[in-house]
């Protein structure tokens, strides 16, 4: 072979040569880009995924202290609510306590200015003594008298009258021998039953309970029954 011919084949050659190298490095540069790229997706993966579940923990964990905050809630009205019937019931309790205290306090008031006036001379009055004597003025038959002494004046039949006269008399004669300082006769209207008459010593002898009339101040002979 020529010369020419030579160096035109170790051309070829070389040509050849840098043709494989080229290829080869590109072969290589193609599968290292597939392998970033690969990497890469698997990154963005990754992230996707990692964003995802925080997404979802976030959301976990809001529902959790909804829960919580609306628990919490409910706690502190049922608490609330407690306390105000606590509180009402502790000022109703108190309330009918302190009236239960005033009444008690009144009664007492009521039964030490009764023994006080009871312990008068004046007031101490025998029932049956003074029926006998006062119905005797107005010339009651003795049986009406002694069945009044032993029931009640208006049981005996005693006129309404009569027993009004009696009411009134005695009464102006009590009063006579009582300090007025002492007792006055509005005593007798506010602590007699006068709701039969329009004057307070008509409950004397027409009072509408029992020993009702036991309890007047003014009129000592109180004793006497309906």
């Amino acid at each position: 072979m020529s010369q020419e011919g030579n160096v035109f084949a170790g051309f070829l050659k070389s040509t050849g040569d840098l043709a494989k190298a080229a290829g080869d490095m590109a072969q290589a540069t193609a599968s290292e880009a597939g392998k970033i790229a690969s990497t890469a997706r698997k990154t963005v993966a990754d992230a996707a995924g990692q964003a995802k579940r925080t997404i979802q923990d976030s959301v976990s964990q809001a529902g959790q202290i909804i829960v919580h905050t609306s628990s919490q809630i409910g706690d502190v009205t049922s608490h609330a609510t407690t306390q105000i019937n606590e509180t009402f019931d502790e000022a109703k309790s108190q309330i009918a306590s302190t009236i239960a205290e005033q009444d008690e306090e009144a009664e007492r008031y009521a039964i030490e200015f009764l023994k006080k006036v009871l312990r008068l001379r004046a007031a101490r009055i025998d029932r049956e003594h003074f029926l006998t004597t006062e119905l005797r003025k107005k010339a009651v038959p003795k049986r009406v008298i002694k069945q009044a002494i032993k029931e009640r004046p208006a049981v005996a039949g005693i006129s309404p009258t009569v027993l009004d006269a009696i009411a009134k008399e005695s009464i102006a004669f009590e009063t006579k021998k009582i300090d007025s300082n002492v007792i006055r006769g509005w005593i007798t209207w506010r602590f007699c039953d006068a709701g039969h008459h329009s004057s307070g010593y008509h409950a004397i002898l027409h009072s509408r309970l029992p020993h009702h009339a036991e309890t007047c101040l003014l009129v000592r002979m109180a004793i006497i029954h309906r």
